[in-house]
């Protein structure tokens, strides 16, 4: 008996051991987003799918988290969704919705020990018994009448519109060929409709407050929308690359174009890494290769901004560059080198903006890797990387169909942070053809209709995808402030592959302070500079100069300057750079670019 009692408190003690040490582990679950996919809103009844994702941190292999959805029309449901390599989770449940109105979605995600998560999206969704039709069209008002003037206005094409109920984005159209934009939502409801033009070079001029307020009841047609399109010319561009392995060929592609409606003529320079090597161009036309074969050169004539957010329609290829090159890597590179390459589109002098003029782009040498992965440029500083707060962020997702079938459809889910502009999200490129929705506030999908991705076993190269966007932090984000993102990868009715996890963060100590001119001390040429830069002072007061590069790092420093000086630039990195003068008395800042 005693023996017994004994093995009963032993295993007690045991049981009491796992539970300590299992209360002790550190655990984390946190739902990173949630959202629905269905653009459809009646008649009811409506199927939707909703689903949530996130991190489950600490679990061991093969655990399980608790989810529970509230639809939001008095039903829920209650399932288990596995915990994947990567420490993520991500889970759905298809609903049916009988009855009209705005219906909140609240997920609670929990872990085998109890920690969790919930998150509440507030009408997330809205059903009716009957659709309306909200409809308009936009042109850019070249006499200023607020009417559209056919021979004197230009319609403008596939240009995104946005959908309202309160503060909540419910739907995202696109003019069509004609100019023309629909919304189908339900009626009994209140809707503000807006043009997207944000950061684009473009301005509502018609109606006043840029918007309209409209209780729909049945249709409402000729919410049309006149822009102005904004002065002067503002040239920027995108470089993006995959496989830089050592020894192997790879692939670059670049672009440019202009954000303001001025017609601008000039060039497109890439500086390569001197660890890769141009081999030949696989589409767009062919650069002019100086240096020592590290620089090349494209011209491009009369530049406009022609509608550029959706670029990929082929007919507006002729008002922005495209080129994409067949590049090799060094078999000298070593695994977790980076490979970095510089991209300047000029004219510099005159444009409102010279700073997405320059644009640097790295990338670490690798071997094989995850073929569904997601990278973010820049990387920057440091292992969080640290980047100002005005550093517009790119991001490239790539993936593969490692299944032993045909991928007929694949869809790419992104959950932007919160402290991310969505004003200024911009799609950039892809390799075959998508469509972008804003499925809710900050999450967007990428969207690949009957792309027949073969499988990797039978074509490892054609098996793979790409696709690429940028957004800038919001200016008003908090020192310090981390900026994750992942993806999740459908492939047609699979469970979602999940990417890996981008890190960046806010460092108010990188933001370059606004360019101003106090005093004429100095007068500077060339600009741009090629191997040298000179400085004439305008008196003969002692000065400190500095140059400074983008990310506030003092790149060269003189005290105490009179008369002229000579700063050789031959091994100061091509980019933008700020020229700081200062004396007791006054202060001098220069916008400076380095070319080589």
């Amino acid at each position: 008996m005693k023996s017994k009692i004994l093995q009963i408190v032993l295993v007690g003690i045991f049981m009491l051991a796992l539970t300590c040490f299992k209360s002790n582990a550190v655990t984390v679950v946190h739902i990173t987003g949630a959202a629905d996919s269905t653009f459809t809103y009646c008649p009811l009844p409506v199927g939707d799918d909703l689903f949530v994702y996130g991190q489950a941190t600490g679990y061991p292999a093969g655990d399980s988290v608790h989810v529970h959805i509230y639809f939001g029309d008095g039903t829920d449901t209650i399932f288990y969704s596995g915990i994947y390599n990567s420490n993520s989770f991500f889970a759905g449940a298809y609903h049916t919705y009988t009855t009209a109105g705005y219906f909140t979605a609240k997920y609670v995600v929990t872990g085998s020990d109890g920690v969790a998560d919930s998150v509440v999206n507030q009408n997330q969704m809205a059903f009716g018994d009957t659709c309306g039709n909200i409809s308009g069209m936009l042109y850019l008002d070249m006499n200023a009448n607020c009417v559209y003037n056919a021979g004197t206005d230009s319609i403008l094409r596939y240009f995104p519109v946005a959908l309202y109920n309160g503060a909540n984005l419910i739907d995202w159209a696109y003019t069509d060929s004609l100019g023309y934009y629909y919304f189908n939502p339900p009626i009994g409801f209140t809707y503000t409709v807006t043009p997207y033009v944000t950061n684009w070079g473009f301005s509502v001029t018609c109606p006043t407050y840029g918007n309209y307020v409209i209780n729909l009841t049945s249709t409402s047609s000729g919410n049309d929308f006149g822009l102005t399109c904004l002065n002067g010319f503002d040239m920027t561009g995108e470089v993006w690359g995959w496989r830089f392995r050592p020894g192997y060929d790879g692939w670059i592609d670049v672009g440019a174009w202009n954000l303001r409606c001025q017609s601008t003529s000039g060039t497109v320079k890439l500086i390569l890494d001197p660890l890769v090597t141009y081999t030949s161009t696989y589409w767009g036309p062919t650069p002019t290769v100086s240096g020592n074969g590290d620089t090349l050169t494209w011209n491009y004539a009369n530049f406009s901004n022609n509608y550029f957010y959706y670029w990929w329609w082929n007919w507006y290829y002729t008002n922005e560059f495209w080129a994409g090159l067949n590049i090799h890597t060094s078999s000298s590179a070593n695994l977790g080198d980076s490979v970095c390459f510089t991209l300047i589109v000029d004219p510099i002098n005159g444009d409102v903006d010279a700073t997405n003029n320059t644009i640097h782009y790295c990338r670490v040498v690798s071997n094989s890797w995850d073929p569904n992965y997601k990278e973010v440029m820049p990387r920057c500083v440091g292992v969080n990387g640290d980047i100002p707060v005005t550093q517009r962020l790119t991001y490239n997702l790539h993936f593969q169909n490692v299944g032993s079938d045909t991928a007929y459809n694949v869809k790419v889910y992104d959950t932007l942070d919160s402290h991310l502009d969505m004003l200024t999200f911009q799609p950039i490129n892809a390799d075959h053809n998508f469509r972008t929705e804003i499925v809710a506030d900050h999450v967007v999908a990428f969207v690949f209709d009957h792309i027949m991705l073969p499988d990797s076993a039978t074509n490892p190269i054609t098996s793979q995808g790409q696709v690429s966007f940028s957004i800038k932090p919001k200016a008003n984000t908090p020192d310090m402030t981390p900026i994750p993102n992942k993806a999740g990868i459908v492939f047609d009715f699979n469970l979602p592959v999940i990417t890996n996890v981008t890190h960046n963060r806010i460092n108010f100590a990188l933001s370059v302070p606004e360019l101003t001119k106090v005093s004429n001390l100095v007068s500077i040429f060339p600009n741009p500079a090629v191997n040298e830069l000179n400085i004439v002072f305008n008196n003969q007061k002692a000065s400190d100069v500095s140059l400074v590069d983008v990310l506030g790092n003092v790149v060269a420093n003189y005290k105490q300057v009179k008369g002229n000086l000579v700063i050789n630039t031959t091994k100061i990195a091509s980019g933008i750079y700020t020229l700081v003068v200062n004396n007791n008395d006054a202060s001098q800042r220069e916008k400076v670019v380095i070319l080589h």
